[in-house]
């Protein structure tokens, strides 16, 4: 998991990188929202396809397969969700994020994907 997220640091450009991360005591890490909309860090539709699957091999460490592909087809519904909504709520499926809190390389760190 470590190696994972020190792989999707590097994978990312340096402005990314820095929005991606955050303190381990940052009070964000403790704030969590279900609804849609704009979280700390960098959502899926702001990265690069290799950011991207960098963030899906991070979900992969702490994720069986079948668990994983629930989360693929969840984020995949969020167009079609979007669609039966009438789009009052700006749904895609990019709007996913992630953070990272401290650093993967010390005893404590985090990481999250809303």
């Amino acid at each position: 998991m470590r190696q994972a997220a020190e792989n999707l640091l590097a994978a990312l450009p340096a402005d990314q990188g820095a929005a991606l991360r955050f303190g381990f005591e940052d009070p964000e890490r403790r704030v969590w929202h279900y609804t849609p909309g704009p979280r700390p860090g960098v959502s899926l539709a702001d990265m690069d396809r290799g950011s991207a699957k960098s963030v899906h091999h991070l979900l992969t460490t702490a994720l069986s397969r079948a668990a994983h592909t629930r989360v693929a087809a969840i984020t995949g519904l969020e167009d079609v969700l979007d669609e039966s909504e009438g789009g009052r709520r700006a749904r895609h499926a990019g709007d996913y994020w992630t953070a990272v809190f401290g650093d993967p390389g010390a005893a404590v760190w985090g990481w999250r994907f809303e």
